[in-house]
């Protein structure tokens, strides 16, 4: 109780700054004070946020019982599901309370007014839930049917997560592999993950695996194995690293799938929307085809609401994504083992290797290494305690006589106001910099924690160069900023492409917090502080991208030294 209390009041300043450490016992009682005190005296509004204040007494709205009564309304039969509908009348604070935390259910209401409410067609209404159950309930046209359909996606955390999406799923196993299965309404499905690629091309035949026959180009595929120590492997039956078998095979995990794939009329892939998850959607595809129909969905965050879109909108299988991942792994595969067998005979060690990216992507480093390493003296001036760097020394240097001391003289030029946009939201490659730079975290680190938040429904697709804010991305920024929110689609690839890395929900990272404990939203796998963090980092840079650009008071000074003598200036530096 005291936690859903701190968290109505953290409006007030000194109730905020506590709550990231009320599991200490220092800040439970103090927090526990300043609640008391607060409501001894009774500053405060009748709706506190989603608590409502009445007869001296905290009333908290119950949304699960609230969702299970207007779930009675509809009724699941073998054809489907019929409309329901259902009215919540109530005093307007008692209202707003309800509202409020009906949002964090991600529940959608139309609040009207007792003048609005009087113009409802009621009889309209009736008539329509009665066709809807005389509709549904009569299962003599077959092709009402719910069908059922094989989702797969990629990771056991997603398929899990989607599962929940429609209540508590039923599970069952293939060999070791879970299957969930779950009614939506629309479709009955049976959910797994395929684990990553299920296929990947072999070591050998033809050229390291490519066989080029008249300027065709056949490359070879088998399952995935990967030996206990990590090491993965095609076509050979013991690793050739460690010499051990394998003790992952994806050809057990492709029997499975096939398997499954029979119990069903439909087979529906929903791997990442990118050229991997495409090349996976395609293998998969082709190792089910005993199924009657392929569809293939796409979505950039793992919510209800996006995922039933993308049901409704499914596509086929993007071929011109699939070729170019083919010619990528290509690529990797010629340039990397060719590059790592010379630098392995050069330098005479096994354990040496390059590619296609690793390698360029090495050069930089090293030389940009090596351009931080040159030691560049700046000249500053400080002037009321603010520093102000005049240059460097490879522009001028200045002559210090009379003991340590320069004459100096400042003249104001000019004195205006500008506007500076905020920054827009974070792609990929600028949040690992800014991840590196502000929480001290690397790169393998950082991208680990956003599969994470993405696999949990938290944040949008992570691996994006886009900044392009969706209209679901704009929504969510105008309910959070309400007064203060401007609305930039910022530039980037339009709809259908990946857009930026956001939140999925108006929920700071505190209040996040407190409805994962609550269990309103509920997580596959256990957000730790670091990955909250995270999650802040992104949800404050694209709220900030949503804001009034900043006013900035712009003063421009000449600097006079007597001392001061010029370089020519040269802008390219050779490294050593």
């Amino acid at each position: 109780m005291l936690s859903i209390l701190a968290f109505a009041f953290r409006s007030r300043p000194e109730i905020e700054k506590e709550l990231p450490y009320l599991k200490r016992g220092s800040s439970r009682q103090k927090v526990k004070a300043l609640i008391k005190e607060i409501l001894l005296k009774k500053t405060f509004e009748e709706t506190i946020r989603e608590i409502a204040i009445e007869d001296n007494q905290l009333l908290v709205p119950n949304l699960p019982v609230y969702i299970q009564a207007s779930g009675r309304t509809s009724r699941l039969f073998s054809s489907g599901i019929t409309y329901g509908v259902s009215f919540v009348l109530e005093k307007n604070h008692l209202l707003e309370a309800f509202l409020q935390r009906a949002i964090y259910w991600e529940l959608n209401f139309q609040k009207i007014s007792a003048q609005e409410l009087e113009k409802i067609d009621f009889q309209s209404i009736k008539e329509n839930l009665a066709t809807s159950r005389e509709r549904y309930s009569s299962s003599e046209k077959g092709e009402d049917l719910i069908i059922p359909s094989l989702l797969i996606v990629e990771s056991p955390t997603k398929a899990k997560q989607i599962a929940r999406f429609f209540g508590y799923p039923s599970t069952f196993f293939l060999g070791e592999q879970p299957f969930y299965e779950v009614a939506t309404g629309e479709h009955l499905l049976v959910i797994t993950a395929s684990l990553g690629h299920l296929v990947d091309l072999a070591e050998e035949g033809g050229y390291y695996g490519v066989e080029v026959n008249n300027e065709k180009f056949i490359p070879y595929y088998g399952s995935v194995k990967k030996c206990a120590n990590g090491d993965q492997f095609v076509i050979y039956q013991k690793c050739p690293r460690c010499g051990e078998p394998p003790v992952i095979d994806s050809y057990h995990r492709i029997s499975n799938l096939v398997k499954a794939s029979r119990l069903v009329e439909n087979l529906i892939v929903a791997t990442d929307p990118d050229t991997e998850g495409e090349k996976i959607a395609y293998d998969v595809a082709n190792l089910t085809a005993i199924t009657k129909h392929t569809k293939r969905v796409k979505f950039h965050e793992v919510t209800k609401k996006v995922f039933s879109q993308a049901l409704l909108l499914p596509e086929s299988v993007n071929l011109n994504l699939v070729k170019a991942q083919l010619v990528r792994r290509i690529e990797d595969r010629w340039i990397g083992f060719e590059i790592s067998s010379i630098l392995r005979e050069h330098f005479n060690e096994a354990n040496l290797s390059a590619g296609r990216a690793q390698t360029p992507l090495l050069q930089w480093v090293v030389e940009n290494y090596r351009r931080h390493q040159e030691k560049v003296n700046l000249y500053s001036l400080e002037v009321d305690a603010q520093k102000i760097i005049l240059g460097s020394e490879r522009d001028f240097y200045i002559e210090v006589k009379n003991g340590g001391e320069i004459a100096l003289t400042i003249e104001k030029v000019s004195k205006n106001w500008t506007e500076k946009l905020p920054l827009p939201p974070y792609t990929t490659d600028a949040l690992l910099n800014e991840a590196n730079r502000l929480l001290k975290m690397n790169t393998g680190e950082t991208m680990r924690i956003l599969q994470k938040l993405f696999e949990n429904g938290l944040i949008t697709y992570h691996r994006t160069d886009s900044t392009h804010v969706s209209d679901a991305g704009l929504e969510i920024a105008r309910f959070y900023l309400k007064e203060h929110f401007v609305g930039r689609k910022w530039q980037g690839k339009e709809e259908g492409a990946h857009e930026c890395i956001r939140p999925t929900r108006a929920i700071d990272w505190i209040t996040l917090r407190e409805l994962i404990r609550e269990g309103i939203i509920k997580t596959s796998d256990v957000i730790s502080y670091k990955d909250f963090r995270l999650y802040d980092l992104i949800f404050r840079r694209f709220m900030a991208s949503q804001c009034p650009a900043l006013r900035l008071l712009t003063v421009r000074y000449l600097l006079f030294l007597k001392d001061l003598k010029l370089k020519k200036r040269n802008r390219t530096h050779c490294s050593r």
